[in-house]
């Protein structure tokens, strides 16, 4: 069946040096991605940050579904806040 699959992470604490964060939505048949460079979005630290991805992804009864994510540089690594979610609903 299309089950609509959503996932916010809310990040806490980004270095500065840090490139750019990946969220990606894996499924037994297909993976999707959203990434974001973050160079030049500030002269400081961010203290949090939303990233977001939606999709209409075709999964069967034994599918299964992970969320990750991916930091590229940095000096230090990036909270993932406990404000994060993932939801996902049958659709058709």
């Amino acid at each position: 069946g299309k089950y609509q699959l959503n996932l916010e992470v809310r990040y806490d604490n980004i270095p500065e040096n840090m490139t750019y964060i990946q969220i990606l939505i894996w499924t037994s048949n297909k993976n999707y991605s959203h990434t974001q460079e973050l160079i030049d979005m500030t002269d400081g630290d961010l203290q949090y940050w939303h990233q977001n991805i939606s999709v209409l992804a075709d999964m069967d009864a034994s599918d299964t579904v992970y969320c990750r994510l991916y930091q590229s540089d940095g000096t230090a690594q990036t909270d993932v806040s406990t404000a994060s979610h993932f939801s996902g609903y049958l659709v058709a």
